[in-house]
């Protein structure tokens, strides 16, 4: 989930040679509306920083609902920290900005396996 058209644009080529099937959300709240009206989806990719509800606010509203759910934390404001961070609130996976292609995919196999 990513609102910011470039990297819309960036993740339609990233997956465009993939199986993986992608859903886009313009804030967090839609995004939470997708998640709940789409039980197919297997990962979420999670922009930190989304509009109207952060990515933060979103993955804990989606954890309630499914407490399973796999999510990715996405940033470009990167610390060493960050990752640790995001793990304990309960994202499953954490990639900084700019995200390398075979990572991420890397990542979501791991996650869908």
């Amino acid at each position: 989930m990513d609102d910011e058209s470039v990297n819309v644009e960036f993740f339609k080529a990233l997956f465009s040679s993939t199986p993986i099937d992608v859903l886009y959300a313009n804030n967090g709240k839609e995004a939470l509306h997708i998640y709940k009206n789409n039980s197919s989806i297997d990962v979420v990719l999670m922009d930190i920083r989304m509009p109207v509800m952060n990515g933060v606010e979103t993955a804990q509203e989606i954890l309630r609902v499914n407490p399973k759910a796999k999510i990715i934390a996405q940033t470009a404001y990167a610390m060493s920290s960050d990752r640790d961070k995001y793990l304990e609130l309960g994202f499953a996976g954490y990639i900084s900005k700019p995200i390398e292609q075979e990572k991420l995919i890397c990542m979501i196999n791991l996650l869908t396996e």
